[in-house]
């Protein structure tokens, strides 16, 4: 059962308003034009701000059930950028390499 102050919040802080402020207000997504910020993209940024709005949820004192469906949310969340985010430098910089290695390869080759 939702609270008055949670049906509030809820309201006001939806996803769809925080990614309308973001994207469509603000254009958090030109950032990424920026050699800083070029590593990230759209997605990135929404899992991010998925990751901050568990992150408030858990916060307010859910009920049981739903501290376990945001602590499996949030826990997956730490995962990705903890051991899956890390491996993508090495292949960002792999492909970003202008040695062209990863396009000059044939298949007739490798080929017995």
């Amino acid at each position: 059962m939702m609270t008055r102050r949670h049906r509030m919040t809820e309201k006001f802080m939806s996803m769809r308003n925080l990614k309308f402020l973001l994207y469509e207000v603000f254009d958090t997504a030109s950032l990424t034009r920026y050699p800083y910020y070029a590593e990230y993209d759209r997605k990135m940024l929404d899992m991010v701000l998925q990751a901050v709005v568990i992150s408030k949820a858990l916060d307010g004192k859910p009920p049981e059930a739903e501290i376990n469906f945001y602590q499996g949310k949030f826990h997956t969340f730490r995962y990705f950028f903890g051991y899956e985010l890390p491996k993508v430098e090495g292949l960002i910089n792999r492909l970003m390499h202008t040695d062209g290695m990863t396009v000059q390869m044939k298949k007739e080759w490798f080929s017995d």
